[in-house]
């Protein structure tokens, strides 16, 4: 539980607050390395949607961005979506990451409105944010690199949604995503592959913002690799020490994963199992005020009640 600055759990109609700004939004993406692949290594599978007109830029000075917390839930080709609605009620998140959603998800749970979802039919990834504080500016469903599981079975390559949204009551932005890497069918690189092409994408659909993505990221074993991998790019690892998948087999592990730049993921929850083959994962975050590449934040990881 987010905690105010006197050290009590806050109102639950109260969310703590931070005097710290985002990354400047400058509208200039961050220099190529020299080791990126080209932005449009992950592509859209359509036009970005607009929600409204432009707003203010966050880089003003005094601009805070208040305490969040985002669920990221695969829902085992859609059995999940029962444990929804008492989900959203019970943890009030802020943004919901889904995975293997089915067509007929709803557009609303609660108070979060879906805001990007896979098309082409079958199961793919849906993202939900909380209508009454954030506004959304761009959403779209992105393509990422096909593996050889997306080839064979025929599955949709939009295992992307992402969206750049307003916080309303701060004025500051960010870009969040939910993102379904290939099955363990498929080698380690190739999910790496997919992971970069779908951080580039937002980075792209965000220059300079901060950026938070979640999902079922299929990556259990050998994890220090992949955080290795992404930790030189300047992003950070969240990922709760109790394994999230409970299907069949000789499999364990977190799955489900965060990442970030520009903010801080200080805990990762893993929740009760549901309907699902996967547990949902709660994280609570907030914005830092400097580089995260001279800071990385480990998430405390635990299971709840």
């Amino acid at each position: 539980m987010l905690r105010s600055a006197a050290g009590e759990p806050p109102d639950e109609n109260t969310r703590t607050e931070r005097s710290v700004c985002p990354l400047p939004s400058s509208g200039v993406a961050a220099p190529n390395t020299g080791n990126e692949r080209p932005s449009t290594y992950a592509r859209r599978s359509g036009p970005i949607v607009g929600f409204g007109p432009s707003v203010r830029s966050s880089s003003r000075k005094g601009c805070t961005l208040t305490g969040f917390t985002a669920i990221t839930y695969n829902l085992w080709h859609g059995l999940g979506e029962r444990d929804l609605d008492d989900l959203v009620d019970e943890h009030r998140p802020d943004l919901l990451h889904l995975q293997e959603a089915a067509p007929g998800l709803p557009t609303r749970i609660g108070a979060l409105q879906r805001v990007a979802m896979s098309s082409g039919g079958g199961y793919g990834v849906a993202l939900f944010v909380r209508q009454d504080r954030f506004r959304v500016e761009a959403a779209a469903a992105l393509h990422v690199p096909r593996s050889i599981h997306d080839r064979l079975m025929r599955t949709t390559s939009e295992r992307l949604g992402a969206a750049r949204i307003l916080d309303e009551e701060s004025g500051a932005r960010l870009v969040v995503g939910s993102l379904h890497a290939t099955p363990l069918t498929d080698p380690n690189a190739v999910r790496r592959v997919q992971i970069d092409a779908a951080l580039r994408a937002l980075g792209d659909l965000g220059p300079q913002l901060p950026v938070f993505l979640a999902g079922d990221l299929n990556y259990p074993h050998l994890t220090r690799l992949l955080d290795r991998h992404v930790r030189r790019a300047g992003w950070t690892v969240a990922r709760s020490a109790v394994g999230t998948y409970i299907g069949r087999g000789p499999v364990w592990g977190a799955f489900d994963v965060a990442l970030s730049r520009g903010l801080a993921v200080e805990r990762a929850t893993t929740l009760p199992a549901g309907s699902s083959d996967h547990r949902p994962v709660l994280f609570e975050g907030r914005l830092e005020s400097v580089d995260v590449r001279a800071r990385e934040t480990a998430a405390s990881g635990h299971v709840a009640d």
